[in-house]
């Protein structure tokens, strides 16, 4: 049983149900179009199944059940999830993510082994997070995330056989990968804050994970509330053109034109949404991803980015049903586009591993909802409904752009293809 055997986001609660082997069993059958019955009666009794089994009837009625089930690929790799292991059997490293999440800056010696020469720029980052009181959706401060991805990066580079200080140099794009994201918080102030804030030594390389198109709706999303506008397309057009007028130098220039060209494409589908940033949020995560993963040559950058994606995994069960949801298909989007766009051998199995415990999260976040004692009807509709949101994980129906094949699939525009 993979879910079992690999680290995942689960592996510390629901796996230890008893009747999670019987949910995940269940999981499985439904999406074969062939319920475990077995397993439903041990569940829920055998009154309740037979009202689920009517609902599966209705259910197995949608359309995305005729696309192709992805298969397990019990061969893949484990090197993110055994660099994770190692670093926490080093001492030096318990010591420094101690202090990160009891609130504390580490001594710029601690931090030495992991970041070397840019130990200062380090400490500066995390003095400045912890200051701010910036912390995480786990409600721990924000550093144990950048500290975790940096000190995993570093193992994973010198497991590649880079040597020592490729994998240094890896950890501090590991430590400095949300930070313009994080921080930044005016357009005017992109370039300048890029000086300021980013060794020049790993500009290019942090520029590269960063999702400039998010930081952009993020500033929009915050001049909407400030001025108590209602935040619809024409004024969000108009918003993005009149910063690129303001702006029309930055490194942020050609990312406002992407970004405009993109919601004037897309502009009927993305109305539909109630809010036009929750249908933002994913659609620039898979722009961004198009652009820096087909355009970036630095294997570096993206190296660092599936530790990152997969550490935002390992959290998972500290996330509501709809953030879980939504950092899982964010997840497998990754997977798709770096299917696409990796073809050294390390790279690959990077996206292998990825793509293996992002498909074991989907089913645990769906045998989550099964093991349920109470109000079992709901929580076996919520699951249901999580298939259906998780389709982009178990469904391979993707075109030959990344994309998920569904009514709502977004058109890229040109200049990032």
């Amino acid at each position: 049983m993979e879910n079992l055997e690999r680290k995942t986001g689960f592996v510390n609660s629901l796996h230890r149900d008893p009747s999670y082997p019987y949910a995940l069993d269940m999981v499985r059958s439904i999406l074969l179009k062939d319920p475990d019955v077995k397993s439903m009666n041990y569940l829920f009794g055998t009154t309740i199944t037979k009202n689920l089994l009517n609902i599966l009837d209705s259910f197995y009625t949608l359309d995305f059940f005729d696309g192709k089930l992805r298969e397990h690929n019990p061969k893949a790799p484990r090197i993110i999830s055994d660099a994770r292991d190692e670093i926490n059997k080093d001492s030096s490293y318990i010591e420094i993510q101690s202090k990160l999440s009891m609130g504390r800056v580490p001594d710029l010696m601690q931090l030495e082994q992991i970041y070397g020469d840019s130990s200062k720029d380090i400490h500066r980052i995390y003095t400045i997070e912890i200051t701010e009181g910036s912390v995480r959706k786990e409600k721990i401060p924000s550093p144990t995330h950048l500290n975790r991805v940096a000190a995993t990066s570093q193992i994973v580079a010198e497991k590649e056989g880079l040597g020592h200080e490729e994998g240094i140099n890896t950890a501090v794009v590991g430590a400095l990968h949300d930070t313009i994201e994080d921080r930044c918080q005016k357009i005017s102030e992109y370039d300048s804050f890029l000086e300021r804030e980013i060794p020049e030594k790993f500009r290019n390389d942090v520029l590269a994970i960063t999702n400039d198109y998010s930081l952009i709706a993020n500033a929009a999303k915050s001049y909407f509330k400030k001025e108590k506008l209602p935040a619809i397309m024409d004024e969000l057009l108009h918003f993005i053109e009149k910063q690129y007028n303001l702006n029309p130098n930055s490194r942020l220039a050609e990312k406002m034109l992407n970004f405009a060209n993109f919601l004037r494409i897309n502009e009927n589908k993305l109305a539909l949404s109630i809010s036009i940033f929750d249908d933002l949020d994913e659609a620039l995560y898979i722009l961004y991803g198009m652009d820096s993963f087909k355009k970036l040559n630095n294997k570096r950058p993206k190296r660092v980015k599936f530790v990152d994606s997969a550490d935002n995994g390992i959290t998972i069960d500290n996330l509501g049903l709809t953030e879980r949801i939504r950092n899982t298909n964010k997840r497998q989007y990754l997977c798709n586009i770096g299917k696409l766009y990796v073809t050294t051998p390390y790279l690959k199995k990077y996206k292998d591993e990825h793509q293996e415990d992002t498909h074991c999260d989907a089913e645990d976040i769906v045998a989550s909802r099964f093991v349920r004692s109470q109000h079992q009807v709901d929580n076996f509709v919520s699951g249901l409904n999580s298939i259906t949101a998780l389709n982009p994980v178990f469904f391979e129906n993707y075109d030959k752009k990344g994309f998920i094949y569904n009514e709502s699939q977004l058109t890229i525009p040109s200049s990032v293809h």
